[in-house]
């Protein structure tokens, strides 16, 4: 595939998901999309490229498959143990202290991937204030790759998803099914997935669950 054309795919790729392929990835997308112009027998890259601007069923369904191939799926449980001890002793305490009034609190993952980091502000607050009643909380993953969330919501995950994870943590929040663990269902209920773009016009004001976020974690996202 020609430059120009590499550089099209990265550029309409970047406008609507908000994946940014850098050249020296290039060459890995290039055999990508010819795997997809194989498969869809299309005759060229540019057929390939117009049907993915068409807004038919068929291309939504092809940028979701193209979303999945894309994205990095990078995630595990408590990453970033300096941030997350901040989040612990001083963040999530003080919104506590601030909405004790409104007895509301929200929090938004976005990019949560496979809902790792989700979990993780879950069992934060649960280890801070085990009991919620009377309040009302939200915690919200937000990804854009539907396989991904499909995993968030299972809630099953292998070893490789706790390399920071204290074993306490471990045998207090999950329950080991095989060579996989999964999070217990009290944890579960408290955390929401959505599936959304969040580069699209649309994103937040179709979603009628984010709004007045008090806390947004987000990384390797735009």
């Amino acid at each position: 595939m020609s430059l120009n054309k590499l550089v099209k795919f990265s550029q309409i790729i970047s406008q609507y998901v908000g994946i940014v392929i850098p050249p020296g990835d290039w060459n890995n997308l290039d055999q990508m999309l010819l795997k997809r112009v194989i498969a869809l027998q299309l005759d060229s890259a540019q057929d390939y490229f117009l049907f993915l601007e068409s807004s038919s069923s068929a291309s939504i369904q092809e940028w979701a498959l193209l979303i999945s191939k894309l994205r990095v799926g990078e995630s595990y449980f408590f990453r970033d143990s300096g941030q997350m001890t901040v989040l612990e002793t001083v963040i999530l305490p003080e919104l506590l202290r601030l909405n004790a009034g409104t007895r509301k609190l929200r929090l938004l993952s976005a990019g949560c991937s496979t809902g790792e980091e989700a979990y993780s502000l879950a069992m934060l607050l649960d280890r801070i204030m085990p009991s919620w009643e009377g309040w009302d909380i939200k915690i919200i993953g937000v990804e854009i790759d539907a396989e991904s969330l499909n995993t968030a919501r299972r809630g099953l995950y292998t070893d490789w998803s706790f390399r920071r994870v204290p074993q306490i943590l471990k045998n207090n929040y999950f329950k080991q099914l095989g060579s996989t663990w999964q999070i217990e269902q009290r944890i579960r209920n408290k955390v929401e997935f959505i599936c959304a773009n969040m580069v699209q016009v649309d994103f937040p004001n179709s979603y009628p669950q984010i709004y007045a976020m008090d806390l947004i974690l987000c990384r390797n996202v735009f």
